[in-house]
C-alpha cells in the first residue's frame, strides 16, 4: 500500500477512474484504503477531491451505502471504520464537514 501511495496511485489512477454508477467495490475500497494509507502518514488527503466536489460527494455516498450492502468483510470492515474516523477527524474541510454533518443532523 505504501508503494501505491508513493507512486500517487490514488491522484493518477483511481480518483480518475472513478464513477459513482460503474465503479466496482473493489475500487471503492482501494480509494478508501489509499485515503487511510494518506492519513497514516500524516500527509495531505482532501487535495486531490477539490476541485471535483460533487463526484467526492457521491463517492461518499457510495461509501456510506457499502455498510447496508453487508458485502463488508470482517477486515474490510475496519478499513471503513477507519476511513469514516479520519473523515469525522477532518472537519476543517468544507466538503467533508457538510457531509458527515447530514450524518449527525448537525446544520
Amino acid at each position: 500500500v505504501m508503494l501505491l501511495e508513493i507512486s500517487n496511485y490514488l491522484e493518477k489512477y483511481l480518483w480518475p477512474n472513478f464513477d459513482s454508477e460503474k465503479s466496482s467495490f473493489a475500487h471503492i475500497m482501494s480509494i478508501i484504503i489509499l485515503i487511510n494509507e494518506k492519513f497514516r502518514q500524516n500527509v495531505k488527503v482532501w487535495d486531490c477531491f477539490q476541485y471535483q466536489k460533487e463526484k467526492f460527494i457521491s463517492f461518499f455516498y457510495k461509501c456510506l451505502s457499502l455498510i447496508y450492502e453487508n458485502v463488508l468483510t470482517y477486515q474490510e470492515q475496519i478499513v471503513y471504520v477507519i476511513f469514516m474516523i479520519n473523515c469525522f477527524r477532518t472537519f476543517e474541510d468544507e466538503t467533508i464537514r457538510k457531509e458527515c454533518q447530514k450524518l449527525i443532523s448537525l446544520k
